[in-house]
């Protein structure tokens, strides 16, 4: 992402520095950045600048051709050569107004249980629910009763959840299994104001605040959720904006990434689709399938060249199946 930057503003520069010369006059004082009025004339700088921008231009979709062919022929090698594991995504659209609401919290459930059935019957080794999905806070170990009863031994299910561990809350994925807490990440780059109110010491007002959002902690950067597929590094709400945490759970071993997160707040906006660019960043930095599951938005499977491979359509009540690779350090150079 860095190197894109950077060629992006070295070819705004050039641009700018371009257009500049062609409109100076020659003989008068030229508003360009870089260049005097010195030896050629003015129209030549300016074409050559811009001819330099188109250049880079150029140079750099010709390279990152070569590239991504190159990663996509490694990433079909994969494919044949390993199996496959069969994911389901669920997009409950819980409307905004009813997440929280304790008479809807049973209806909530059984909306996300009956589609989770349906999906372990029709062969999915592993479901996942989005953010905050669970209609109430669970504990961080142990059994989940509401789970048990229906959850198979060996079926695994990652849902966020607020957790709690004595008075502190955690906005958090949870791995379960048979109804079992295997492991639980948690939430890093939490969002002021909204889960947290930062210089407590210092606000006056923050008490008051804090009562109102919510005290959140934050989780462990790099923390992956182990679970038997090797380690799935987890990004929730808007953490897939920074690749700096993505970086961090790949590093530590992360083998497939999950975006946990809910755009109902943006509405029938543009955000969505916006929003769903980055994860999309962050599966081609990291060369890692990205499974990005929300309560409503752009539910996505997105593959390692930063492909979008199938999605939901916004305000739905379904479920998406697919089948995605974990890949490793050495899989796709």
């Amino acid at each position: 992402m860095a190197g894109l930057n950077a060629l992006i503003m070295v070819v705004n520069v050039a641009v700018a520095e371009g257009l500049l010369l062609l409109l100076s006059k020659q003989g008068d004082r030229p508003v360009a950045l870089f260049v005097s009025p010195a030896g050629r004339s003015l129209k030549r700088r300016g074409f050559f600048f811009l001819g330099a921008a188109v250049g880079l231009v150029l140079v750099g979709h010709g390279l990152g051709y070569l590239r991504l062919h190159h990663l996509d022929r490694q990433l079909r090698a994969l494919q044949a050569r390993t199996p496959g594991i069969r994911v389901s995504l669920i997009q409950g659209n819980i409307p905004q107004d009813e997440k929280w609401d304790s008479l809807a919290a049973n209806r909530i459930r059984s909306r996300y249980r009956s589609h989770t059935q349906a999906a372990m019957r029709e062969g999915a080794q592993v479901v996942l629910w989005p953010e905050a999905s669970y209609p109430m806070a669970l504990s961080r170990a142990g059994t989940v009763p509401w789970f048990s009863p229906w959850m198979e031994a060996g079926s695994g299910l990652l849902i966020g959840s607020l957790t709690q561990s004595g008075e502190r809350s955690f906005n958090s994925a949870l791995w379960l299994d048979a109804g079992m807490v295997r492991d639980v990440a948690d939430k890093v780059h939490l969002v002021p104001f909204g889960e947290y109110v930062p210089y407590q010491d210092y606000l006056s007002f923050a008490h008051a605040l804090t009562q109102a959002v919510g005290n959140f902690y934050p989780g462990e950067k790099g923390q992956s959720l182990a679970t038997p597929y090797g380690p799935w590094g987890v990004l929730i709400c808007y953490e897939d904006l920074f690749g700096s945490l993505a970086r961090a759970l790949v590093a530590e071993g992360a083998q497939v990434l999950v975006n946990l997160t809910n755009d109902a707040w943006y509405e029938r906006s543009s955000a969505p689709y916006q929003h769903v660019v980055y994860s999309q960043y962050r599966a081609l930095e990291s060369r890692r399938y990205l499974l990005r599951a929300t309560n409503t938005g752009v539910t996505a499977i997105i593959d390692p060249l930063g492909r979008i491979v199938s999605q939901l359509p916004w305000f739905a009540q379904t479920r998406l199946d697919g089948v995605i690779w974990p890949i490793g350090m050495s899989d796709l150079k």
